[in-house]
């Protein structure tokens, strides 16, 4: 018998976890953009620079948990599958036609919300996320290639780019340093993440390049995304807003995210799921890290 749906079930399907590390992403890409577009003569204190940042991140909260609803209701048929997911109230208690129209009103409500009282480009980049992540990457992706892991990280570099827009209103270097950041962010921990999970990946039918390809090509392509993405996050030293304190506090992030890296790839793990295991919480350090520097340093 099927038990009954519960109003936590409303927000567990969000997946809070995943909306509120975009959320900060879009928080500590909005605080840079003011700071740096601050110096230039434009004024964001007092109240009104105060609600545009919140409706930022309320909207960007919205269309977050409006894809990841989207997300559960297309993955309900594998999540059963899984000992990780078996349990969603998405597989357990949600009727199908409630859950998809959950997430579609979320995202309606998010768009409304960042066109009226944000700016267009904002809800226009939201809107690019959903598709992204629902689209091409659950709907198609994930089911048919490993190289979804890749793919969805366009959707999750969205976020930041949304932050940034919402202060200068277009898109500009700024933006695309912090996509690319974020973009190269997410293989490596989503590949850590897969070699945890790798046989309940494979029993679901998920194409993951740890059952593709096998976990010694996972650890290379781990490698190579971390590798790519110090020296990035380094070029944010490049805007005015950020100094020394960025630069010195990147570096040695990224010198012990590369060095762990390598650990894997050359064998010296003591054995594959504790390394993944050390990989995937260090890239949360990382990302966590990385955004407490920008609101720091941003402000000094």
């Amino acid at each position: 018998m099927t038990e009954p749906l519960h109003w936590r079930d409303f927000i567990t399907v969000t997946k809070t976890g995943i909306v509120k590390s975009n959320v900060l992403s879009a928080a500590a890409a909005f605080w840079l953009a003011v700071q740096t577009v601050g110096r230039s003569g434009t004024d964001f204190s007092g109240l009104s620079g105060f609600l545009l940042f919140l409706y930022t991140c309320v909207g960007t909260a919205l269309i977050i948990a409006s894809g990841c609803v989207l997300n559960n209701y297309l993955d309900r048929d594998l999540d059963k599958k899984m000992e990780r997911t078996k349990h969603r109230p998405s597989v357990q208690r949600f009727d199908s036609r409630l859950l998809l129209g959950y997430g579609i009103v979320l995202g309606i409500a998010g768009t409304l919300l960042l066109v009226t009282l944000v700016n267009l480009i904002t809800a226009v980049l939201g809107l690019l996320g959903i598709f992204f992540y629902v689209i091409v990457y659950t709907l198609w992706m994930k089911r048919t290639t490993s190289l979804n892991t890749v793919v969805g990280g366009l959707s999750g570099a969205i976020p930041p780019m949304m932050g940034w827009c919402a202060v200068t209103g277009g898109l500009d270097a700024g933006a695309g340093l912090l996509f690319v950041i974020m973009f190269l962010w997410q293989p490596p921990h989503f590949l850590a993440l897969a070699m945890l999970r790798s046989e309940e990946y494979r029993v679901a039918g998920f194409k993951m390049l740890t059952s593709e390809s096998g976990a010694k090509e996972t650890k290379w392509q781990m490698l190579l995304w971390t590798t790519a993405l110090v020296p990035a996050s380094l070029l944010l030293y490049l805007l005015p807003s950020l100094g020394d304190l960025y630069l010195t506090v990147m570096t040695i992030l990224g010198g012990f995210y590369v060095a762990y890296a390598l650990q894997g790839v050359y064998g010296n793990a003591p054995n594959e799921k504790q390394w993944a295991g050390k990989m995937f919480g260090y890239s949360l350090i990382y990302l966590v890290v990385m955004y407490a520097v920008i609101f720091v340093d941003a402000a000094l």
